[in-house]
């Protein structure tokens, strides 16, 4: 799927906390281990680490990681969940 559309693709069916932690889990298998992310675009900001607080950004939009809430949000779940695959609602 190209990134244009991925832009038009209305993925609403797919909108579950389930599909959220998946997304977030593999997310962190690629966050460098001190926490901070340095390939952070503008869309990234805007979209995603601005609306969960998951990341922590500062005034000068240098985004954070916070494992912690990761893991009080996503790993606790993650643990539950007994189909680990993105799937419709």
């Amino acid at each position: 799927m190209t990134l244009e559309a991925c832009q038009a693709t209305d993925f609403s069916a797919f909108d579950t906390f389930d599909n959220y932690c998946y997304a977030m889990f593999t997310f962190d298998q690629h966050v460098v281990y001190d926490d901070h992310l340095s390939f952070v675009s503008p869309r990234f900001l805007d979209a995603v680490a601005a609306r969960d607080d998951i990341f922590e950004v500062d005034a000068f939009s240098r985004v954070t990681y916070n494992r912690d809430r990761f893991n009080e949000k996503v790993m606790t779940r993650w643990d539950e969940m007994q189909i680990r695959a993105f799937k419709a609602n």
